[in-house]
């Protein structure tokens, strides 16, 4: 059996498995498990790191330029091989729940669940095969959810499993579920060497960005609109 977790933009200095200065914090207990009673990778590389071509690269195997997904926009090839579609014709049953990022109807898959595009946080809405659906609640919680319906009652027991459980989170614009909020309320979390960083030796690319606590990260919502306005 085959269970892939894939957490959005999760650096690993923010997996305790890997130490750093997060590590005394325990954020991440049942990662931290699997790495003690499996394998930890300590050198990885990514084809690319946006989005939708990253996980193309993932089912195809294949570099950008060759599969042909890019970038964040336009179509994806769904017709070309990919790894589940092989495992689905070797007897395994498959399965995708959660992000994905790709626009069009998944293949090789026998049961798919996923985020149009990026997807919200709160109270996500899905697409299946069927057509669309929502759930109440927080995505990670949903996407878990959604995951062990799946693998507890919906598969052939009688046949092998790979499941993909893919979260959005911790992804922009990092809004946790409302059960955390108190915890971390508790916690003064060491401040990292590029907190004051002014990107001035950095290219274009970084200069450009906003994926920054200053501009991205969202305050406590407002309570008369019920909406998260963004930081000033």
């Amino acid at each position: 059996n085959i269970l892939w977790l894939f957490s959005d933009d999760h650096a690993f200095q923010a997996v305790g498995a890997y130490g750093g200065r997060f590590q005394a914090f325990n954020l991440t207990p049942n990662l931290d498990s699997i790495a003690a009673e499996g394998m930890r990778f300590d050198k990885c590389y990514v084809g690319n790191s946006i989005c939708a071509p990253s996980r193309a690269t993932l089912l195809t195997g294949k570099h950008s330029h060759l599969h042909g997904k890019i970038d964040n926009h336009g179509e994806f090839n769904h017709d070309q091989l990919q790894f589940q579609k092989l495992l689905q014709a070797n007897g395994y049953q498959t399965a995708m729940i959660g992000k994905i990022h790709l626009s069009g109807n998944m293949q090789g898959f026998d049961y798919w669940e996923v985020l149009p595009g990026q997807g919200n946080y709160e109270n996500p809405e899905f697409i299946t095969e069927k057509g669309k659906t929502s759930y109440p609640g927080h995505s990670t919680d949903i996407i878990t959810d959604r995951a062990l319906e799946w693998l507890q009652d919906k598969r052939d027991p009688s046949k092998p499993f790979m499941a993909m459980v893919h979260f959005k989170a911790p992804h922009r614009t990092w809004i946790p579920a409302e059960r955390f909020r108190e915890p971390f309320a508790q916690m003064t979390f060491p401040e990292p060497d590029t907190l004051f960083d002014d990107y001035s030796g950095r290219g274009v690319a970084a200069h450009e960005q906003d994926m920054s606590i200053d501009i991205t990260m969202r305050m406590e919502k407002d309570l008369k609109t019920d909406r998260w306005p963004h930081r000033k």
